[in-house]
C-alpha cells in the first residue's frame, strides 16, 4: 500500500512520525534511550501496516526519591571540669645564718700592736669573745654580741696579769654619743669620739696586772690604737652578710615587756620586783653592745623596797636579738619541758661558773632570740626546774599572745 503512495505523499508521512518523535520528552536519566524507542515503534507499525496509528504513549512512573532530611547538629555537652585546688605555697625554709667577721685580719694580725705591753714581745691570743670577770650579766648573749656584729674581738693575756683588749665594731654610729652622754667629753684610746672608716676601735691594756692601769698604760693604748686605725683604714670592713633567722623578730628593747616584773617576782620567789634599765656601773663597749647596738638593754630586777640593787638579791636578765646561731653550742644544760612556745623554740637550765661560785641560769631561745636569766643566789636546786619552765611560758606569752 506504501508502494501506491506518491512521492509527495511519502514525505509528508515521513515529516509526520518525525515531527511526532520529536514532541516526545521523557524526563529522567532515561530521556535519550526514551526518545529512540518510540521512534523505532511509530516506523515499524506505518512502514508495516501502511495505516498511521496514533499511541499515546506515557512515561514510566518516576520514583520520586524524598531529599534526606537535614540532620539536626547537636552540639556535645562539654563534660564538666572539676576546679583546680589551688596548691599551698609551702612556707621560706628556715635560715639560721652564721655571722662572719667583716674584716678581712684577725686577732693575730692585730697582737704586734699591743706587744708593748708584754714587754715588747708578741702575745697569743687568749680569746675572741670577752672573757667573764665576775659580773653576772657578761655570760652568755654579750659574749656573742661581737661576732654576730662581724666583729673583731680580741683579748690578750691574763685577766689579773699583763693584759690587753682590742675591740673593732663596724656599723658603730652612735656609739660616740652614747658614751658621751654617760662620760662626758672623755676622750681616749679606750672611749675614743670618732669612727674609722665607720667601725668602733677601742684598746685597753696593762702591763702590770699588780698595779693595774696607769698613765703609762693608757699612752701605749694610744700608740696601739693608732696603729690599728691605719689597718682599718688600708682594709676597711666589708658589707654586712649577717642575717637574722628567716621569719624571726627582734623582742622589744624593754625590759618590762620582755619579762613583766609582777609576773616574773612570784616565779623567782622576790615580792615586788621592779625593773631597772639604766645601765651597771659606768660604760664600757661590752654593755654598749646589746644596750646600744642590739636594742636589748641590760635589765636589774630587784625589789622596789631596796634602795639599789647592791642592798639585795636581784635578778638580771639579757637577751641577744637573733641569737639562735649561737644558743646550741653556748647552753649545753638540761632542756625544760614548756608549753607555748614553738618547735624552735627552747627552755633550758644551764650554769657556769662566775666569781667563785656557780650561777644557774633559766636559757630561753624563743622566735629566733636568746634570753638569758640569772636565777637568784638563793633558789634551791629543786625549785630551779620549774622556775625555767615558768619563766620560758611567760617569754612565749609575751611573744606569742
Amino acid at each position: 500500500m506504501i508502494d501506491q503512495l506518491t512521492p509527495d505523499e511519502r514525505a509528508a508521512l515521513r515529516a509526520r512520525i518525525v515531527g511526532g518523535a520529536r514532541d516526545i520528552k521523557p524526563a529522567g536519566a532515561h530521556r535519550g534511550a526514551w526518545i529512540a524507542g518510540s521512534v523505532a515503534a511509530l516506523l515499524v507499525v506505518a512502514l508495516a501496516g501502511g495505516v498511521a496509528a496514533t499511541t499515546t504513549l506515557s512515561a514510566p512512573p518516576i520514583a520520586n526519591t524524598p531529599s534526606p532530611s537535614p540532620t539536626a547538629t547537636v552540639a556535645p555537652v562539654p563534660t564538666p571540669t572539676a576546679s583546680q585546688t589551688p596548691t599551698p605555697t609551702a612556707p621560706p625554709a628556715r635560715i639560721v645564718a652564721q655571722p662572719a667577721s667583716r674584716f678581712s685580719f684577725g686577732c693575730a694580725d692585730v697582737a704586734p700592736f699591743v706587744a708593748s705591753f708584754f714587754g715588747g714581745e708578741v702575745p697569743e691570743i687568749a680569746s675572741t669573745i670577752p672573757r667573764l670577770t665576775g659580773n653576772a650579766w657578761l655570760p652568755g648573749p654579750m659574749q656573742y654580741s661581737f661576732e654576730q656584729a662581724g666583729a673583731l674581738y680580741c683579748e690578750f693575756g691574763e685577766l689579773n696579769g699583763r693584759s690587753a683588749e682590742v675591740s673593732i665594731v663596724p656599723d658603730a654610729e652612735g656609739v660616740v654619743e652614747h658614751h658621751r652622754a654617760v662620760l662626758g667629753d672623755t676622750c681616749s684610746a679606750e672611749f675614743p669620739c670618732e669612727l674609722i672608716e665607720g667601725a668602733f676601735l677601742s684598746v685597753v691594756g696593762t702591763s702590770d696586772g699588780e698595779v693595774g692601769r696607769t698613765p703609762e698604760d693608757d699612752a701605749l693604748s694610744a700608740v696601739a690604737a693608732s696603729q690599728i686605725g691605719d689597718l682599718i683604714r688600708a682594709s676597711p670592713p666589708s658589707a654586712s652578710r649577717w642575717v637574722p633567722p628567716t621569719g624571726s623578730r627582734a623582742l622589744p628593747g624593754e625590759c618590762a615587756t620582755v619579762l613583766p616584773p609582777e609576773r616574773l617576782g612570784p616565779i623567782v620567789g622576790i615580792p615586788g620586783l621592779k625593773s631597772v634599765e639604766d645601765g651597771w656601773g659606768g660604760w664600757s663597749v661590752q654593755a654598749w653592745m646589746l644596750d646600744g647596738y642590739w636594742d636589748a638593754p641590760l635589765c636589774h630586777y630587784y625589789p622596789a623596797s631596796a634602795t639599789n640593787d647592791l642592798d639585795t638579791e636581784s635578778v638580771r636578765v639579757t637577751w641577744l636579738p637573733g641569737g639562735e646561731w649561737a644558743f646550741d653550742a653556748a647552753v649545753t644544760g638540761q632542756p625544760i619541758s614548756a608549753t607555748g612556745g614553738r618547735t624552735t623554740d627552747a627552755a633550758r637550765l644551764s650554769e657556769g661558773p662566775l666569781g667563785g661560785g656557780t650561777v644557774y641560769y633559766a636559757d630561753v631561745l624563743v622566735d629566733g632570740n636568746w634570753v638569758r636569766v640569772a636565777l637568784p643566789w638563793s633558789m634551791t636546786e629543786g625549785d630551779r626546774p620549774a622556775a625555767v619552765k615558768s619563766i620560758a611560758e611567760l617569754v612565749f606569752e609575751g611573744v606569742y599572745g
